[in-house]
């Protein structure tokens, strides 16, 4: 019977189908946890986690302007007084709303990432196939 290594080689993709490394034939689960903690130690060894953080948008400044929206207001029009009772039609109207937007200054984005990430990954993919698992679609 096939085995499967532990979860954390196991990937859920679109959320339709399950891929796992499917371990060789006459496996163990104590060998098939041995080449798995060899592999990730392997790996993390040739391509250490190494954190870089970039600048992903720079700073900037947003110079003063005016900002304009359309607005939906009610008015009232063609009102009389009846019986010391006013009355009024009223009708839907757009109307421009401005308003004056200081300068201001946004500050750069920055990100961090782990550079040695897919190597590591790719390192590890290869470690495993050599002992002889196979990526597969798990039924």
């Amino acid at each position: 019977m096939k085995q499967i290594l532990s979860l954390t080689f196991v990937l859920l993709l679109g959320g339709c189908s399950t891929y796992g490394w499917i371990a060789p034939d006459g496996k163990s689960d104590s060998q098939i946890s041995l080449d798995q903690q060899y592999c990730q130690d392997s790996s993390y060894k040739k391509y250490p986690k190494k954190i870089i953080t970039e600048m992903t948008e720079p700073a900037k400044i947003i110079p003063a302007h005016q900002s304009c929206k359309n607005i939906k207001k009610q008015e009232t029009y063609n009102c009389k007084t009846v019986n010391n009772k006013m009355t009024c039609d009223v009708r839907d109207v757009m109307v421009r709303d401005c308003v004056f937007v200081e300068t201001r200054f946004v500050d750069a984005v920055y990100q961090s990432r782990d550079v040695n990430e897919k190597e590591r990954d790719s390192d590890l993919k290869l470690c495993l196939q050599s002992k002889g698992y196979k990526w597969s679609k798990i039924e």
